[in-house]
């Protein structure tokens, strides 16, 4: 079915990098696996260990009550998980830049663009963009 404002079949247009069926290009895959790998081991690693280690201490410590069946390790593990988190999202901002720097990338032409136009509304399509992302490469690893 043909696409009435561009006169082109459905087809034959390239997906925006909003659609779920873009295709990122080898330099933006090499970018987004780079981001993964340093997300990961500069914020969420040492943030999860730091959280799970003081969910621990609260727990033998009373502040949080222990488990009757599996001790602190529900508190620990929630913790680790909050760390995990916080360090992915916190390095967000750094792997659209890394993106936006890429001179052939649609990916990066689209978030140049979008950092135009206000903060807020910046942020939430940005966020959007960088979800898909996240999630692309978890599916990668199971």
């Amino acid at each position: 079915m043909a696409n009435p404002h561009s006169g082109i079949p459905q087809q034959q247009q390239k997906p925006s990098p909003d659609s779920v069926f873009y295709q990122f290009s080898p330099e933006e895959t090499r970018v987004m696996n780079e981001c993964n790998k340093e997300s990961f081991f500069q914020r969420s690693l040492p943030l999860s260990l730091i959280t799970g280690a003081v969910s621990y201490a609260a727990v033998n410590a009373g502040y949080l009550k222990r488990s009757v069946k599996w001790g602190p390790w529900p508190k620990v593990m929630f913790g680790g998980l909050i760390g995990y988190l916080i360090g992915k999202y916190s390095y967000q901002t750094i792997c659209a830049e890394k993106l936006m720097q890429l001179p052939n990338s649609e990916l990066g032409r689209v978030l140049r663009e979008r950092r135009g136009k206000a903060s807020g509304e910046l942020f939430k399509e940005v966020s959007l963009v960088q979800l898909l992302f996240h999630l692309e490469l978890i599916l990668q690893h199971l």
